[in-house]
Order: structure tokens, then sequence, then C-alpha cells
């Protein structure tokens, strides 16, 4: 077949011509046909119209095609691309006729960086059920900040779960997830660890002081090397079981709370949420979800000051001591 008439139409049946398809031309106006399909006619369909100006001629069909090509690719350029489906749909459309959502447009094939169909939820449907009548879009709006963590764990409901945060600086979590009396405990033990580690610690000091004073990094760590292996020594027995016991309490407070932390974020979630849908306040229950939910950035900054500045308090509990 000639390479003129490939992707053109058999006039007939109107299909496309292909490389391979066995076509045949009208011998007076040269219009394509699929050889089936013209000894099936016996005559060309424009015969009636050969001799005027209204005969098929293959340049004047050839521009017909190009100018619609054209205006299929204007159309297509004015069309929208929906950002959840990906499929194309006309501009005055608000809502995607294939998905149903609303579109934020992407013209020419271009998303826009607010079209970004980011999930929330982490995979979870927001109607699906957590706990009673309690829903992972509820859950999620008490979360508040990055839900898509914690929604497809709550729904998991496992016993234990581990949280870098939550095992590294206990007191600082649970201040920032508002869980205020874990973090009170949390807050205790790590005093009581101080506490423990006092004598210990003032027998160190005692010992550092009666040092030279180190001129090099590398002295210095030698020079502490020195101090506690010497306090080791000279240290009554229970200054040393304390300070062991000192460091028992905060590595324990630290693994449970990496441990069950988030379990505890799932039973605080569950039940503020069950006592604002089951109170009679006017308001609107998601206000009152998000409002009691989310996180405390100022409480949490503070606790963090607090345990980064552990020496002060240590020194202070050493002067009392």
């Amino acid at each position: 077949m000639s390479k003129q008439l490939e992707s053109k139409t058999c006039c007939f049946c109107h299909g496309i011509l292909f490389e391979d398809d066995d076509v045949v031309v009208c011998p007076d106006c040269g219009a394509p046909y699929h050889r089936e399909c013209y000894e099936k006619i016996g005559k060309c369909v424009y015969s009636d119209l050969h001799g005027t100006d209204k005969q098929y001629d293959a340049l004047n069909s050839q521009k017909k095609d190009t100018e619609q090509k054209t205006e299929k690719t204007e159309k297509n350029a004015a069309d929208t691309i929906c950002a959840s489906c990906g499929k194309s749909s006309s501009a005055e459309h608000k809502f995607c006729p294939f998905c149903g959502k609303e579109k934020a447009s992407r013209q020419n094939g271009f998303a826009p960086f607010a079209a970004v169909n980011f999930d929330m939820l982490g995979g979870v449907d927001k109607s699906a059920i957590i706990e009673d009548d309690v829903t992972a879009g509820e859950a999620g709006t008490f979360v508040g900040i990055k839900p898509y963590r914690y929604i497809p764990r709550f729904i998991a409901n496992k016993k234990t779960s581990w949280n870098w945060s939550a095992f590294l600086v206990p007191s600082a979590w649970y201040a920032y997830r508002k869980m205020y009396s874990l973090m009170a405990i949390a807050i205790a033990a790590f005093l009581l660890s101080i506490i423990l580690m006092v004598p210990f610690y003032s027998e160190l000091y005692a010992v550092i002081s009666e040092l030279p004073i180190a001129n090099t990094n590398a002295e210095q760590t030698a020079i502490m090397q020195q101090a506690v292996a010497t306090a080791m020594q000279t240290a009554e027995p229970y200054k040393i079981i304390m300070f062991m016991l000192g460091s028992v309490v905060d590595f324990l407070a630290m693994l449970l709370s990496g441990l069950f932390g988030e379990k505890a974020y799932r039973n605080k979630a569950i039940t503020e949420i069950k006592k604002i849908k089951q109170s009679s306040s006017p308001e609107d229950p998601k206000l009152l979800i998000a409002r009691k939910g989310g996180v405390n950035m100022f409480l949490c900054l503070i606790v963090l000051i607090v345990i980064l500045n552990s020496d002060y308090i240590l020194n202070l509990f050493i002067a009392l001591f």
C-alpha cells in the first residue's frame, strides 16, 4: 500500500487503512477502499459526483484530515487532566466525569503543586472503624500531625509497636502528643534516676577535682576514664548500687515508652473522641476533636530544654546532697 494512503480511512466502512491492508483506489477520483469493501459495493461511493467539484479529491481529503487533527489537538490543550485518576475531560467540568472528584486543573499534562493527591490516613478509608463508633477520619483529625503514621497502627491495634521519639525522649514526646499524665510519670522517672545517681556522681566529681586540668580532648578523655575507674574503686558499695538502679530506671522508662507509647496514644485518642461524641456541646464535634487532639509544641520544647540541661539539675542535687 502507498505511504500516502496509510492511516486514511476506507470510504465505505470508514475503517483505518493500515500498511498490510489490501487497498484499492477509485480510478476516477482516487477514493481509497478495502478491496473487500470495493468489491462488495461494486463501484465508488462517489461515482455520482464524478466530474463535479464535489467529487472525492485525495489532496483536499488530506488537508481536511490535517485540519481535524489540529482542531483535536487544540481541544485537548484546553482540556484538564484529573489529578486523581489522570483522565482528560473538558475544562468546563469542575468535577471529573470519570471518578467524580473535584478537579485541580492540570493544563497540557502538567499539574500544579497543589494538585498532588496525598493520602493523609496512610491508605486507610476515613470511614473505617477503629473501635466502637470511632472512625479513622475522626482519629486522623485528633492526631493532627502525621496521621498517616498513626492511623494504620491504630487500625492494626497491636499490643506493642516501636516509636523512636517516645524511646529517646519519653517526657517530651508525651508533652508533644498532649498525654500530660504520662509526661508527668516520665519526668518523675527521669528525676528519680538522677536522684539515685547523685551519691556516685558526687564521689566522681570529688575525684575529678583532684586531677590535673586537661589541655586537649584526648587528655580530657583519659582523665575522665581515670576518674571513673578511681570512683568505682573508692565509692561505697551503696553508691554504686544506687547508680546502677538509676541507670536501670532511666532505661526502663525509655524502653516502655518506645514499646507502649503508641498504644497509650491510641487509647487516649479513642477515649477523648468518645467523650466529645457523647457530649451535648453545641460546637462542631470535628472542631472539638481537633482542639482536644493535635500537638503541644511549646510544652514539648520546654521539656526538651529541661532534659538537655540535666547536668544543671544533677549539680543542684549534688549541692543539696
